[in-house]
């Protein structure tokens, strides 16, 4: 397991736990993952913004798939 891997795995289980404690006690916890704010998950993906008729359009296109209106 490559040692950036591991990080995030061990930092989202403290994360959990912190949670956990917080709820007990009242307290807050910060809502960003670890990864997130050391830029581990790459740049942010952009919206998609497509109808739901497209993405599955694009989904049955790539499956192969011909989608009549009568399977709607």
């Amino acid at each position: 397991m490559r040692e950036e891997t591991f990080r995030v795995y061990l930092t989202d289980a403290a994360q959990v736990i912190a949670e956990n404690t917080a709820r007990i006690g009242g307290g807050r916890t910060i809502s960003n993952r670890w990864a997130e704010l050391a830029g581990l998950n790459g740049p942010p993906k952009p919206a998609d913004n497509r109808t739901a008729e497209a993405i599955i359009a694009d989904i049955a296109g790539k499956a192969g798939l011909t989608i009549t209106h009568e399977h709607i």
